[in-house]
């Protein structure tokens, strides 16, 4: 067993939970895209409230820097970057959406 105190083993730079749910994730050059869900329980007697977003974390330190709301929930691993670095979101609905500057 690798001794704790090894120089050599990796150590976290950030941790972030940008949703209560995280479904999709894809790495970029200068950010990590995150799709997922969070849910809102009222009380014990309601069905949850759930809401959908997609966020972009700053590579560096983790932070937001930019964050949509989606429709519908993402599907598990449906985020994608082109080389363009535009982003592509697939939704449980059907639907593909593309994040990127206007042209």
């Amino acid at each position: 067993m690798p001794n704790a105190d090894d120089p050599l083993k990796p150590k976290p730079v950030w941790a972030a939970r940008p949703f209560n749910e995280n479904v999709a994730a894809a790495v970029a050059g200068n950010a990590v895209i995150v799709a997922g869900t969070n849910r809102q329980l009222a009380n014990d007697q309601e069905v949850a409230k759930e809401t959908h977003g997609i966020t972009a974390l700053t590579i560096r330190d983790g932070k937001p820097f930019w964050r949509h709301s989606l429709r519908s929930g993402p599907v598990r691993w449906g985020v994608a970057i082109d080389r363009k670095g535009r982003v592509l979101v697939s939704l449980r609905s059907g639907q593909v959406i593309c994040f990127g500057p206007e042209e």
